[in-house]
């Protein structure tokens, strides 16, 4: 088994740098460049004091954003005017790895945006829904709401600086982070509560509600990890085999 596991690992880690060598092959590596075009937002993330709009290969970083003056939310379309600057030599490498790592090769700085047309997606569902929920724990918790927010769902755009970097010096970040602490919860919560259901039955409820809240809290790496680990020891239960 540990022979088959090994064959595993190597094959997605070829995978992986394959992928990798690929995009730095074709990668479109181009000067800064005055642009002024339109881009369908399939993501949103606000910041302190800026906004991110995620659009194809394309990470829109926006300064002047106010929901007051105008609302973008995912399906929306854009008109964006600014500056294009490529990924692989941007001078904030960390930033700069991390958008790539996203699959966005560029990044535009906008100096204006206006919304140009509106057509849900996929995307748009789990904003609202998460935008809705937001509104329910600001009700309850109210001064506590920014730190359940990153604990539920993972939405750290509220937490003050002072109190992520408190965090993180007394070692437990992770807590704020959808990762293997969220799902091992998760699951054990959901299993007490349809423990008189037969075995193959209560896991596949598990992971169906693991899968909904790994796409739910915006499919994090470490989130995604902690559920194919969790679903390889379901099907090691559903073959009856042991694990290691």
């Amino acid at each position: 088994m540990r022979r088959y596991s090994l064959l595993i690992f190597l094959f997605i880690f070829l995978i992986n740098i394959s992928v990798l060598v690929y995009q730095e092959k074709f990668f479109e590596e181009k000067a800064s460049t005055s642009v002024s075009s339109t881009f369908r937002v399939e993501n949103v993330e606000v910041k302190d004091n800026y906004t991110m709009f995620y659009a194809d290969k394309v990470a829109i970083i926006y300064y002047n954003y106010s929901n007051d003056i105008m609302e973008i939310i995912p399906g929306t379309t854009i008109s964006v005017n600014g500056q294009m600057n490529s990924l692989k030599n941007y001078e904030q490498r960390g930033y700069a790895n991390y958008l790539r790592s996203k699959g966005y090769n560029h990044l535009l700085k906008a100096n204006a945006a206006e919304v140009v047309a509106y057509k849900p997606i996929f995307n748009t569902f789990l904003y609202s829904s998460r935008k809705t929920l937001g509104e329910y724990v600001d009700n309850i918790f109210r001064s506590d709401s920014p730190f359940i927010k990153a604990l539920m769902y993972g939405d750290k755009s509220e937490v003050d600086k002072a109190d992520t970097d408190l965090f993180s010096k007394t070692g437990i970040s992770h807590l704020l982070a959808i990762s293997g602490f969220h799902i091992g919860l998760i699951s054990a919560i959901m299993l007490l509560v349809v423990k008189k259901l037969n075995s193959r039955t209560k896991y596949s409820i598990v992971l169906l509600l693991l899968v909904f809240y790994v796409i739910f809290t915006g499919a994090r790496p470490s989130a995604i990890r902690a559920v194919v680990f969790y679903f390889s020891y379901i099907i090691s239960i559903f073959l009856c085999k042991r694990y290691d």
